[in-house]
């Protein structure tokens, strides 16, 4: 598997965090190299960043959801 940083950083400036998932974009590490190596100084791992808070959070609030789904019971 390897991650395309150029195509997750697209899906993430067009708020589809859910193909950037799709793409991997957990299993960056953020080193830096794709922000650096880019000739548009284009802030991807800023993005790739933004994409795994946004997972997540999403995964805290479904593990929440359930949580209180089950003490409910």
């Amino acid at each position: 598997m390897n991650l395309n940083a150029a195509e997750i950083a697209k899906a993430v400036e067009a708020d589809d965090v859910k193909d950037a998932e799709e793409m991997h974009v957990m299993t960056c590490i953020e080193c830096g190299a794709c922000s650096f190596s880019c000739p548009a100084y284009r802030p991807i791992t800023q993005f790739c960043r933004r994409a795994k808070n946004s997972i997540r959070a999403r995964i805290a609030a479904e593990k929440a959801a359930a949580a209180k789904a089950a003490a409910a019971k």
